[in-house]
Order: structure tokens, then sequence, then C-alpha cells
């Protein structure tokens, strides 16, 4: 229920998704912060055979902070 007291067990549960969710959210603004990855920038050249791993990466990253 919404506005509902929380038990301990449901507390330590929001607090540790809390703390995932910060620190992706964290890895997202840093990715943001390069200039290299932005389009004005775009310097990032990766190797070929790299580059499908980097776009999942970010992807993902991209995906889970817009994820409710």
């Amino acid at each position: 229920m919404a506005g509902g007291n929380l038990d301990e067990s449901q507390t330590a549960f929001n607090t540790a998704f809390s703390k995932i969710r910060a620190a992706i959210e964290r890895a997202i603004a840093h990715l943001k912060a390069w200039r290299m990855l932005s389009e004005e920038g775009g310097r990032f050249r990766p190797p070929i055979e790299k580059f499908e791993e980097t776009l999942q990466a970010i992807t993902a990253l991209m995906f889970f902070s817009t994820y409710e």
C-alpha cells in the first residue's frame, strides 16, 4: 500500500536497491560527461571488434536509467 509503513526486510531491500540505482545513475552521468561520447565531440573510436560490446554496455546503462 502506498504511503504505508514498511517492515525491516522491505526497508533493507529499498536501501540496497537505491544504492545500486544511484551507482548506475552516477555511471551514466559520468559517461554523458565524456565529450568523446557526445554528439558534439564524437571522437570515440573503439576497435571495431569491441564496438558491439561497448554499444551493448552503453545501451544497457541507458535502459536501466530510464526503467521505472
